[in-house]
């Protein structure tokens, strides 16, 4: 007969293995800038990452005015989102990962997990990827044209 201790008891050490398989940040410098880099003779790249409850990643990448980007979030648990900073936006290193300070591509300031359109100025565009509750194991997915 299962009784409810012999459930917990059971599928514990299952969570505990699961949970200790990725290697989440421990302060700010675990989660730095990072530039994104296509592969030669290719447009878009694929970051596969994870985040801590409260924490942030940021990365960057270069672009001109009229290029079309797409950007797909896909996260494990559907619990990741990402905000685009515009050229120009200042960061500095915070409690929980880099703190970006500027304006967002329209429609991107309150987090998504997609974002397809024309980029409207020349400069380095920043991504904050976040959660909404939890750990975030995630891939992201940069496509410039």
């Amino acid at each position: 007969m299962l009784t409810k201790n012999s459930i917990v008891s059971t599928l514990l050490p299952v969570a505990i293995v699961v949970g200790a398989s990725v290697a989440y940040g421990q302060n700010a410098s675990d989660y730095p800038l990072t530039p994104i880099h296509f592969p030669a003779g290719k447009s878009s790249a694929t970051i596969s990452d994870g985040v801590e409850r409260g924490a942030s990643a940021t990365y960057s990448f270069g672009a001109k005015a009229g290029q079309k980007a797409e950007i797909v979030l896909s996260s494990v648990e559907n619990n990741g989102v990402f905000s685009i900073y515009l050229p120009g936006a200042a960061t500095k290193t915070g409690d929980s990962g880099i703190d970006v300070q500027g304006p967002t591509i329209a429609g991107t300031d309150a987090g998504v997990t997609k974002w397809s359109g024309d980029l409207p100025k020349d400069g380095n565009y920043i991504i904050l990827v976040a959660g909404t509750r939890g750990n975030v194991d995630y891939d992201l997915r940069v496509s410039i044209h």
